[in-house]
């Protein structure tokens, strides 16, 4: 008899050995005496091992953890190695590969250097291996995995408000989409923005389209179309040409977006825009708000600032981007090279740009550019350093000429900071503009420019200790033609007992308007309340607010009242991730106005006639995976959580390139009597390539019984059951009792003891109509031989 399953009190035996590869004595007589073959002795003999089939084991890879994953055992005790497991280590191919995707390979034949320790009691496998058979994972991705059908994608942000009050109605909406395809390591990216009210008013831009790809042998990547300069260093509009970069995955760089911190008093929407163009539009609750990885045109335009409340009030500002996100990640040499036409007041202008960044040591970062117009040039050093103990500064110079207007002037920029002490730093920045100097845009009104910069001034400091934390931010702006402006935010914070929170913030916006807002709250149960004031020197509004996170979202309830005149508002929000979009819902009633507005998040994607959806944007590289017989399956990626869709197909939305990224199945998700199969997958896919990965979610026939014998009595324990292929598969237990779990029913099972054997066969229908905990008793009847 062929023996594929070890007994498990073997098992049990051998976890008392740890790692330890030492001769293990296993009594023959032992076995036998229980009615289990003396091969068992030979088989635990060397080392610890897995029983024969699949396992769920932690695989490590010379020392680096590779995930869980899906492995087979074979008879041998070996494990097998397949062309899909070769691949997800990221081992390179070996000649014996063959043709067959599904043979196991031998691995002491595949790789003869190589060790493998089997873990059985750890469920872990680690191998060991020669540093050459290891590919690298900057160049050699695992393109496998990826189709070669094109894939088509929308992204889109959308927003609605209707407002209804006694003396008028008002409408407003506003879009972000972006459309694509990836191809063949291709990509191509349209963005458009578009807003409109009731007034009449509309607006529709293009924000950018390009085709993109990346050229590994050089580190690059490659950009044509409508395209923002990869030249941080420049404020520029968006151009028509061509474009060669550092690829930012290849070098280790890392891109993140911009981060906006404000203040609302009601439910309110805020819009960014840069150089004029609409970038980024949210919905926001009452009190401080925090927008992440806003998509920025450039590196250095100033961002234009609107808070639209709910109660009619608009607040505009501008901020000056942090000269800490200019150069953030500079951590390895890259360049950017770019040529193209801007057109500007109906006419156009040939425009090159040349960028080369450069670490001089492990604490100084030289950042050099160049910016060719037609009769306009301008040239841009920045020299970041750090001195030790806490300490660093930077410089950011450029020098303009403007053979149009006949000036030549320059503008310097001087941040430092340091930290102080623990949970302390501080920042200081000053910038300076000669009245001579120009931007390539400086000859149009761009949003947020107010004309030409004359000095900048900036402070930062942020406190961290028992007390709470503190954050102050504020910058000055004086311009040579209009009036200056200025922008403060302040917040201070602090965790209290019970789980209570306490939060104060201050906003000033160029207006000179100082709004506090401060904020007291508790947790009742599964709900937290909170209870806020804010206001100015005009008004200052009480609230009340009861919010709860459910399992895929949150709800709040929010009450208000003027304190020094009359107004009282009443709002509620409701944000709910689905299976196919980021929904937020509010409404506002103050006095005899009515304010409801919807914000919808989201992604499509088709690929070979399959549609899906997901709740969050879909980056640049990104995949599919189909589980079989699973829809509405949790799946958890690199993006965020997203759902399989009806046909069992997940979008994953973001799978970094050249990077080793984790998707998993929840399994939790899963009925009880369904076998996962490579639930917990590794990917490492290059730009712009769709990887297609597959689990499968097989129904098992589990079956909890009671053998017994022809007169109605319990079978005794350790009574090996063995199915009809000469199987292992399970031994009884107490009571003769068994659970049987499996994709296939055996004909026969037949059970040994003390060479005494008998038989039994499942009895279909009870089996079928079994309930989930119940036992089904089953008799066992003599067996000849």
């Amino acid at each position: 008899m062929r023996l594929k399953i070890v007994c498990q009190f073997v098992l049990l035996a051998l976890s008392a050995h740890g790692h330890a590869v030492e001769t293990l004595n296993i009594s023959k007589e032992a076995l036998k005496a229980r009615g289990l073959p003396e091969s068992l002795a030979d088989y635990f003999r060397d080392e610890p091992r897995f029983l024969p089939g699949q396992h769920q084991v932690d695989v490590v890879v010379n020392g680096q953890p590779m995930g869980a994953m899906t492995v087979e055992i074979q008879d041998s005790g070996a494990l097998c190695l397949t062309q899909a497991l070769i691949q997800q280590l990221r081992i390179n191919q070996p000649s014996e590969a063959g043709s067959n995707p599904d043979s196991c390979l031998d691995p002491g034949l595949t790789f003869p250097e190589a060790k493998i320790f089997y873990r059985p009691n750890q469920d872990k496998v680690e191998l060991v291996l020669a540093p050459e058979r290891i590919r690298n994972a900057k160049v050699d991705q695992l393109d496998t995995l990826a189709t070669q059908a094109p894939a088509f994608l929308l992204n889109y942000a959308v927003q609605a408000s209707n407002s209804q009050g006694q003396q008028q109605n008002s409408r407003s909406y506003s879009a972000d989409t972006e459309l694509g395809v990836n191809w063949q390591r291709w990509l191509l990216r349209s963005r458009q923005s578009f807003s409109s009210s009731s007034t009449g008013s509309a607006d529709w831009r293009s924000l950018g389209s390009y085709a993109q790809t990346s050229v590994d042998s050089i580190s690059s990547s490659l950009q044509l179309g409508e395209i923002s300069a990869a030249n941080s260093l420049f404020s520029i509009p968006v151009l028509l040409g061509v474009q060669l970069f550092t690829n930012q995955g290849l070098t280790g760089l890392q891109s993140e977006g911009y981060t906006l911190r404000g203040i609302s008093k009601t439910y309110a929407t805020v819009e960014v825009r840069q150089m004029g163009s609409l970038v980024h539009s949210a919905m926001v609750p009452p009190g401080p708000f925090t927008l992440k990885n806003i998509m920025l045109l450039n590196g250095r335009g100033d961002l234009s600032i609107t808070i639209k409340e709910s109660d009619g009030e608009t607040r505009d500002y501008v901020e000056a981007i942090s000269p800490l996100h200019q150069h953030a990640n500079t951590q390895s040499s890259s360049y950017s090279a770019g040529a193209g036409i801007i057109r500007k007041d109906g006419l156009y202008t040939n425009v090159v740009t040349l960028g080369y960044t450069l670490p001089l040591g492990s604490n100084n970062i030289l950042q050099s550019g160049a910016l060719l117009a037609t009769q306009y040039q301008n040239l841009g050093i920045s020299l970041n350093s750090y001195l030790g103990s806490g300490l660093s500064i930077g410089n950011n110079t450029f020098f303009s000429r403007d053979a149009v207007q006949q000036t030549s002037g320059w503008q310097s920029t001087f941040n430092a900071g340091i930290s102080l002490w623990d949970g302390s730093s501080l920042g200081i920045s000053y910038g300076e503009t000669s009245r001579q100097y120009r931007d390539l845009g400086s000859g149009t009104p761009l949003a947020g420019s107010n004309g030409n910069l004359k000095q900048r001034y900036g402070l930062s400091w942020s406190l961290n200790g028992s007390f709470g934390n503190a954050n102050l931010g504020y910058s000055q702006s004086h311009y040579w033609q209009t009036q200056s402006n200025q922008n403060l935010n302040a917040s201070w914070s602090k965790s209290m007992a019970k789980g209570g929170f306490v939060s104060l913030n201050l906003s000033q916006d160029n207006k000179k308007q100082l709004l506090a807002f401060i904020s007291v709250s508790y947790p009742l149960g599964e709900r937290r309340f909170s209870a806020s004031l804010s206001g100015n020197r005009q008004a200052t509004s009480a609230n009340a607010s009861l919010s709860e996170s459910l399992q895929n979202g949150s709800y709040s309830i929010n009450a208000g009242k003027k304190l020094n005149g009359s107004g009282e508002s009443l709002g509620g929000n409701l944000q709910w991730t689905s299976h196919l979009s980021n929904i937020n819902l509010a409404a506002t009633a103050y006095n005899n106005s009515r304010t409801f507005s919807g914000s919808a998040i989201g992604s499509l994607a088709w690929h070979q006639g399959d549609m899906m959806a997901a709740p969050s944007r879909v980056a640049e590289t990104f995949g599919i995976l189909t589980v079989e017989n699973a829809p509405g399956v949790r799946v958890e990626q690199p993006g965020g959580q997203v759902w399989t869709n009806s046909q069992g197909k997940a979008l994953l939305t973001s799978l970094p390139a050249y990077a080793s990224s984790r998707v998993a199945v929840v399994s939790s998700d899963l009925p009880t009597n369904v076998d996962l199969k490579h639930g917990i997958q590794r990917v490492m896919p290059s730009f712009a390539s769709v990887s297609v990965l597959r689990a499968q979610a097989k129904n098992l026939e589990q079956r909890f019984i009671r053998v017994q014998d022809s007169n109605g009595k319990t079978l005794p324990a350790g009574s090996a059951v063995i199915d009809d292929r000469g199987q292992l598969i399970t031994i009884l237990g107490p009571e003769g009792l068994a659970f049987l779990s499996g994709s296939r029913s055996a004909a026969e099972y037949l059970v040994e003891k003390n060479q005494q054997k008998c038989s039994f066969k499942l009895p279909e229908q009870t089996i079928a109509n079994q309930e989930i905990g119940s036992v089904v008793d089953v008799p066992c009847l003599p067996a000849n031989g």
